[in-house]
């Protein structure tokens, strides 16, 4: 007893220690922030701060690079078609990459390692199939782009998969990830005048967002927020994620996207169906349609189309589609070709409302079996389904169940969203899909066996080591 007693005082003093000298760190850090300016005197605390913040950023990287470079990933996803720096490239993507070699290099640190759960098998096999049509597409160049993005968000996804993550992190990320929504729509709400418009964020160069992307970016950390809220015992929690939701639906309204809506809507239904808190639930869903009267332009959108009753003319584009599915509804057209193929069938189907030549499809269903055939349409739904479905291992008595809802709900939303918009484009929805991967890692982690891995790969399997579940 007096060895526990020594060793709960010993673990008091570091820990006390440790806040003590990360406290007088974040002293000087802020000093020599609020010191920085430059010779003309305007303050530019990026550099300082960059550098006071270094020895903290490096330690998390190495040590949880879930919350940092990763959670600095996830906050700035929204924000990704406005940071372009030059074509093709972005800061939100530079961070991706750092942060998958963090991932790599901790899991080489730690020698763990797990096998990735079944959602992560279905994706693998539609990047597959989409870079096996390369052999047939009429628009290389336009294919390699669209591969390489969906590449990169599927490379980022498979480090998820297999990295063998620690609760601490798993708690941070998810927090991270509501306060970025909060954040996003703080900006949103103070860059953008309520003058009637559509928000579009302007970046550097006049590079803009997209509303319909970026209403796209807050149906996750809604998801999320509303989870912690609604399972949170302590009233100012509760209150702070309410309020915090309320915001997130006000950045929603903003971008007047019909499709968001229809997503947050369907978001809220479904947390009805599966939680026990239908009340609150109930309460969150008369705020949002309280909020709708502050912004009539979406209603707006719903009752007086601008495309004729055509969803934005969304319709006559899915008309074009369709008929170049019957030329080619086995394999498609290859991956990234509906505008090349869009403009192929585009004389041959007539058109209430002209909507020009090379558009996208705004349709996962529509565009998937254009580009990718019947084929790669069995394997996307498969996949969306398989993400879905694999959260019902957790049972309603974990303590994440509250989070498993959360996911679940973010991937109906984000479909029902996907068929009005592309979205393999937005980095928010693999995102969705990889968050599962992370719950079940940590729910179940399924090791990596040594022994078949010493007769398959000697090499590796003197790096890797099983986790201990």
């Amino acid at each position: 007893m007096q060895r526990a007693a020594g060793k709960d005082g010993r673990t008091f003093l570091l820990r006390a220690g440790a806040i003590l000298a990360g406290g007088f760190y974040l002293l000087i850090a802020a000093r020599s922030v609020s010191g920085a300016s430059t010779p003309e005197g305007l303050h530019l605390p990026l550099f300082a701060m960059a550098l006071a913040l270094a020895p903290i950023a490096v330690f998390l990287a190495f040590r949880y690079p879930l919350i940092f470079p990763f959670g600095l990933y996830v906050a700035l996803i929204p924000f990704d078609s406005i940071l372009q720096v030059t074509s093709g490239a972005s800061i939100v993507r530079a961070i991706a990459v750092v942060s998958a070699l963090a991932f790599v290099v901790r899991i080489l640190l730690v020698r763990r390692i797990v096998f990735p759960k079944q959602g992560w098998y279905a994706w693998a096999a539609l990047v597959a199939w989409a870079g096996l049509t390369f052999l047939w597409t009429p628009d290389l160049p336009e294919s390699q782009r669209v591969f390489g993005i969906v590449l990169q968000n599927f490379l980022i996804m498979t480090v998820l998969a297999v990295y063998p993550v620690e609760e601490v992190e798993f708690r941070a990320i998810i927090a991270i990830t509501a306060l970025g929504g909060i954040g996003s729509a703080l900006y949103a709400i103070f860059s953008h005048s309520f003058d009637g418009a559509r928000l579009t964020l302007v970046g550097a160069g006049g590079l803009a967002t997209d509303p319909n992307q970026f209403a796209t970016s807050f149906v996750l950390p809604i998801a999320l927020t509303l989870a912690i809220g609604l399972s949170s015992r302590r009233l100012l929690l509760r209150v702070a994620c309410f309020a915090g939701v309320a915001l997130m639906m006000v950045g929603i309204l903003m971008t007047a996207s019909r499709g968001g809506l229809i997503a947050l809507a369907l978001l809220l239904l479904y947390f009805a169906f599966r939680s026990r808190h239908r009340l609150q639930i109930m309460s969150v869903g008369a705020v949002s349609l309280a909020l709708t009267a502050f912004f009539p332009q979406v209603w707006g959108r719903f009752i007086h189309d601008e495309g004729a009753g055509s969803g934005s003319g969304r319709t006559f584009i899915w008309e074009v589609g369709w008929h170049a599915i019957k030329e080619h509804w086995l394999l498609g057209t290859g991956i990234g070709s509906f505008p090349e193929t869009y403009d192929v069938n585009f004389l041959g189907v007539f058109q209430q409302q002209l909507q020009g030549w090379h558009r996208p499809s705004h349709n996962i269903v529509i565009g998937t079996w254009v580009e990718l055939g019947v084929i790669g349409l069995v394997i996307v739904l498969w996949a969306w389904y398989r993400g879905f479905r694999q959260l019902r291992a957790i049972p309603a008595t974990h303590r994440f169940y509250p989070i498993r809802i959360a996911l679940e709900a973010s991937i109906i939303a984000l479909f029902a969203q996907s068929l009005f918009i592309d979205p393999i484009w937005i980095k928010y929805i693999w995102l969705a899909q990889s968050f599962p991967l992370l719950l079940l890692n940590l729910y179940s982690p399924r090791a990596v066996d040594p022994t078949a891995l010493a007769v398959a790969n000697p090499i590796a399997a003197r790096i890797v080591r099983p986790v201990r579940v």
